[in-house]
């Protein structure tokens, strides 16, 4: 195996704590027992104290905070050295919200409605959520409560019920939160760079005549990126049964390896749904 500098990868690059709690950051050096590691808040050496300690298990290296303090949010780094060189990963520690997970199926299986799901991770109460992003197209600006339906100590699962939607149509919700540290971010805004590239190398590899389902996948990365934070959702065709419907994407999907949903979608006529969500 060719010598190399240590190669790290990191168990989440962002990390969700509160004061009082503990909240332990984790890096993984693969393949280079011999590497040191150190570790930064803000590019400040790390020493042990009595709230902070660090210790490894195997290749994992670990960094625990005892009664987390405000001082301890920020931008950590995992820097592992060897003779060949230097390595470093991030971490974000944070006190904000999570991005919206979304526990909807993508296809509503109803005509005119749709129950949106989504979880989000929150250690301090949701004070407020709504969306502010602003998207090419025509906006439906919908100011709702959702049945909080069932919390758990760092998450809230939410859901509400979309009415009187269009049938066979595409609709694209946004959701953001808000507790005392603040607003989460949403991640698109940092990967619209990435959307960009993608889309100019998608652009290029076409030219080169690649088969049809590997331009297929490389769309949906494209798209993917493009909306990571936006929930894309289906109404049903009255003309298709619910049946024949899972049929079929059960058999496209399987057919190439790729979730041909978001596909089917991109074809079919957008009407974005905006929502507007704040919490009791």
């Amino acid at each position: 195996m060719r010598a190399a500098p240590p190669e790290i990868t990191v168990e989440k690059s962002w990390v969700h704590a509160s004061e009082g709690y503990d909240i332990e950051l984790c890096c993984t050096v693969h393949g280079d027992t011999n590497s040191e590691m150190l570790w930064f808040q803000n590019s400040f050496l790390l020493d042990a104290t009595d709230r902070r300690t660090m210790h490894s298990v195997g290749e994992q290296y670990i960094l625990s905070i005892r009664n987390f303090q405000s001082s301890d949010f920020g931008n950590y780094s995992c820097v592992a050295d060897n003779s060949l060189g230097r390595t470093k990963k991030y971490i974000e520690v944070s006190g904000r919200p999570g991005p919206a997970t979304f526990l909807s199926p993508a296809y509503s299986g109803h005509l005119e409605f749709y129950n949106l799901t989504w979880n989000i991770e929150s250690i301090p109460p949701l004070e407020e959520m709504n969306d502010t992003y602003q998207h090419p197209g025509k906006w439906h600006d919908v100011v709702l409560v959702p049945t909080l339906t069932r919390s758990e100590p760092n998450h809230f699962v939410m859901s509400h019920t979309i009415k009187g939607l269009e049938r066979n149509s595409v609709y694209e919700a946004i959701i953001q939160a808000k507790n005392r540290y603040g607003w989460n971010e949403q991640v698109k805004r940092k990967l619209d760079d990435v959307a960009r590239r993608l889309e100019s190398l998608y652009d290029l590899l076409r030219e080169y005549k690649l088969a049809p389902n590997t331009l297929a996948a490389l769309n949906q990365l494209v798209q993917f990126v493009q909306i990571s934070d936006i929930h894309q959702f289906y109404t049903r065709n009255s003309e298709a049964p619910m049946d024949d419907m899972d049929f079929i994407m059960s058999s496209m999907s399987s057919a190439v390896g790729i979730d041909w949903g978001g596909i089917v979608a991109h074809f079919l006529p957008m009407l974005p749904l905006q929502l507007w969500i704040i919490t009791s």
